[in-house]
C-alpha cells in the first residue's frame, strides 16, 4: 500500500501522496484517508486511531465495526463529497452509522435523496426518518405525506401506515393540511389502523376521534360513525364524548382558481379560489397581478401557473407570466413569438403548449411550445385550420385541440398533435360546430361543452373517447354559455362563468350523470380559465378569509355533501358544540 517515496497514497485525491490513515471494516477491508482529514472531519473517531511504523514510516489505523459496504461509501463522501449509494436498505445503514459517529454532512445527504425520493409507498418511512434526524427537509416531506396519504391507504400503497405509532398517526389526523374530501375519511383511516392490531390499538379510539372534526359532518355521517362496533365498545353515550373538539375547517390542498377574463366593459386582474370544504368563492388578492387581461391561456405545471396571451380592450399580446408558488410572486418569461388572443393552451410532458388564437389581423394556425428550463419557445408544425377560441388538452401524451373559428366559419373538426413526429393529424368530428367552448380530460375520454355554433350560444355536451373518430351526447348544461372556464376536480367536472345572455357569474358542476348548480363567482367574468392548482405550498393564503390581505370571503349557500349540515357559526365555537351535543344526543 505504500507509495515509491513511503508514504501511503492508495485513494489519495489530492494527489498530495499523504494518505496515512487506514480505516477498516468489520470484515477487515482496508480504505486509506488522511488522518487530518479524520480529525477534521471525523473527530469522533480521533480515540480509535492507533499509530504504527513501517520502518521511517509512521501511519494510522482505526478499527471499526462498519460493514465494508458502509465504510466505502462513508470513505468516498469524506475524501470525494461524492453522491450516496442508491439503494434503499445500504442508504438506511449509511444514515445509522453517520448519526452514530455525527458525520452530519453525510446524514444531510442521505436525508436529501430520501425526501427526493419521497413516494406514496415510502412516504411514512422518510418522514420518520427526517422527523428524527431534525432534517431540514421534514417539514416539506409532511406535506407530502399529508397529501397523498389518504389515498395511499385507500390503495394500500403504504405498508409503514399499519405499524405507525398513535402519536405519530395524530400528528397527521389533527393537522388542517391532510387531503381528505370529508372527515368521513378520517375515521375510515383510524379504523384502517386500529383494525391491524385490534387487540393493543382499541384503547385508543377514544382519543383518536377528536382527529375527527364531527362538527363538519351531517347528521347522517356521525350516525354511521358512533355507531360503529368500534366506537360503541368505547363509548356507551354521549355524556362519554370528549368535547375537545376542533371547529376549524382542513385547509384544501387543492384549489380551483378562475383567473382574470372580461368584466363589464374591460378586462379584470381578479383571481377567486374555490374553497370546496366551504363552497366559496374567495377573491385570492396574494395572487393577483396588475395586469388585466382576457382570452388568455392558462397552465399549471407543478407549482407554477402561467398565463400566455390574451387582450386588455387595447393590446394583443404575446406576453408571458408565471406565478412561482415556492416564491410567492409573479414573473415575466420570454414571449411568445406570435401575439395570441383567444388563444389554447394546455401542459404538454412538462412544457407549456400553445396553439391558433388571433394576433389582431388573422386567425392563426401556428403553434408552439415553451420549455421552463430554458425559458424558450419553440415553433412547432403549423394546424391543419387557422382557429382561434378553440379549446384544448393533453390526453395520454397528445395535444387535442377542438373547434375554433377560422375567420370564416365555426369548426366543428378535432386536430391531434403527436409531438414525437411533430405531426398534426385530423382525427373526429364533433356533433355540433363549436367556437368559444371548454374541454376537459375525463379519464380515457375528452369531454367537450359549451361555446358558440355560429348563430346561437350552445348547452350541449359531448365525449370524445381515446381512439375514436366520433363523439358521444352528455347531459347537456342547465342554460347556454360560451367563453368559460372549465376543470375537473377529483370526479367532479366544474364549469366557471362565461357568456350567457351576458356576463355571467354563475357555475356548475358536473359529477357525470347530471348538472348542478354551486356558489357564483363574486366578479362576474366571460373569457375567464378554470385550473386546478394541486398540492401547492401555502394553500391558506390561497384560501384564506381576507383578514390577512389574501382574500375576502363570500358565504357559500349550497352544500354537496347529500345530508343536513349545520348552520351555526363557524367561528362560534360554544355554537359548534352545542350543535355536535345535539347530533349525538340524537343517536344515542
Amino acid at each position: 500500500m505504500r507509495g515509491s517515496h513511503g508514504k501511503w497514497s492508495l485513494g489519495d485525491p489530492n494527489g498530495d501522496g499523504f494518505n496515512d490513515c487506514i480505516l477498516v471494516s468489520d470484515g477487515g477491508k482496508r480504505f486509506v484517508v488522511s488522518k487530518q482529514l479524520v480529525i477534521r472531519r471525523l473527530p469522533a473517531w480521533v480515540p480509535l486511531i492507533e499509530s504504527h511504523t513501517d520502518g521511517s514510516t509512521l501511519y494510522y489505523t482505526i478499527r471499526t465495526t462498519i460493514s465494508t459496504e458502509v465504510l466505502d461509501d462513508i470513505t468516498n463522501f469524506l475524501q470525494n463529497n461524492c453522491a450516496v449509494p442508491n439503494d434503499w436498505l445500504r442508504l438506511e445503514l449509511l444514515l445509522d452509522e453517520a448519526d452514530k459517529w455525527k458525520l452530519k454532512a453525510i446524514e444531510d445527504a442521505v436525508l436529501t435523496r430520501f425526501a427526493y425520493d419521497v413516494t406514496q409507498e415510502n412516504c411514512i418511512a422518510v418522514w420518520k426518518s427526517c422527523k428524527d434526524h431534525s432534517s431540514i427537509h421534514t417539514n416539506k416531506v409532511f406535506h407530502y405525506l399529508l397529501y397523498v396519504l389518504n389515498e395511499a391507504i385507500k390503495h394500500k400503497r403504504n405498508l409503514d401506515f399499519y405499524q405507525i405509532k398513535v402519536d405519530d398517526l395524530m400528528e397527521i389526523l389533527t393537522s388542517d393540511f391532510l387531503n381528505v374530501r370529508s372527515e368521513v375519511e378520517v375515521w375510515h383511516m383510524i379504523k384502517t389502523w386500529i383494525l391491524a392490531g385490534r387487540k393493543v390499538r382499541q384503547k385508543y379510539v377514544r382519543n383518536l376521534l377528536q382527529a375527527v372534526r364531527f362538527v363538519h359532518l351531517n347528521y347522517k355521517e356521525c350516525r354511521a360513525i358512533v355507531n360503529d362496533e368500534l366506537v360503541k365498545r368505547e363509548i356507551s353515550d354521549e355524556h362519554q364524548i370528549v368535547f375537545e373538539i376542533c371547529t376549524k375547517r382542513r385547509i384544501p390542498r387543492d384549489i380551483i382558481i378562475a383567473c382574470f377574463g372580461w368584466h363589464g366593459k374591460q378586462p379584470s386582474s381578479a383571481i377567486e379560489a374555490f374553497d370546496v370544504f366551504t363552497y366559496t368563492w374567495r377573491e385570492s388578492a396574494c395572487m393577483e397581478i396588475g395586469h388585466k387581461v382576457a382570452y388568455h391561456a392558462c397552465v399549471v405545471i407543478g407549482t407554477k401557473m402561467y398565463i400566455a396571451g390574451g387582450y386588455d380592450g387595447d393590446t394583443f399580446f404575446n406576453d408571458f407570466h408565471c406565478y412561482d408558488a415556492e416564491r410567492m410572486k409573479w414573473l415575466e418569461m420570454a414571449p411568445m413569438h406570435n401575439a395570441r388572443c383567444y388563444v389554447a393552451g394546455c401542459e404538454l410532458n412538462g412544457k407549456v403548449f400553445v396553439c391558433g388564437g388571433s394576433n389582431g389581423h388573422e386567425r392563426l394556425k401556428s403553434a408552439e411550445i415553451y420549455d421552463a428550463e430554458k425559458n424558450q419557445w419553440t415553433q412547432l408544425r403549423d394546424m391543419h385550420f387557422a382557429r382561434s377560441d378553440a379549446a384544448a388538452c393533453t390526453m395520454n401524451g397528445r395535444v387535442y385541440v377542438v373547434g375554433g373559428f377560422s375567420g370564416e366559419f365555426v369548426l366543428q373538426s378535432v386536430e391531434m398533435y403527436i409531438p414525437d413526429s411533430d405531426l398534426w393529424i385530423e382525427i373526429a368530428t364533433m356533433n355540433t360546430p363549436r367556437s368559444g367552448l371548454a374541454c376537459v380530460v375525463d379519464g380515457d375520454s375528452i369531454v367537450i361543452a359549451g361555446g358558440f355554433d355560429g348563430s346561437a350560444r350552445l348547452s350541449s355536451v359531448e365525449r370524445l373517447r381515446s381512439c375514436s373518430s366520433y363523439t358521444m351526447i352528455l347531459p347537456s348544461m342547465p342554460s347556454a354559455r360560451s367563453n368559460f372556464g372549465m376543470c375537473k376536480y377529483g370526479d367532479i367536472i366544474y364549469v366557471v362563468g362565461g357568456y350567457a345572455k351576458g356576463v355571467t357569474s354563475s357555475v356548475l358542476q358536473f359529477d357525470g350523470y347530471r348538472w348542478s348548480e354551486v356558489s357564483a363567482l363574486n366578479i362576474a367574468r366571460s373569457a375567464t380559465k378554470a385550473v386546478v392548482l394541486r398540492a401547492w405550498p401555502n394553500p391558506e393564503r390561497i384560501v384564506s378569509d381576507g383578514q390577512n390581505g389574501c382574500g375576502r370571503i363570500v358565504r357559500a349557500e349550497q352544500s354537496n355533501s347529500g345530508g343536513e349540515r349545520s348552520d351555526v357559526n363557524e367561528d362560534d365555537s360554544d355554537s359548534r358544540r352545542s350543535y355536535f351535543t345535539r347530533i349525538f344526543r340524537g343517536v344515542f
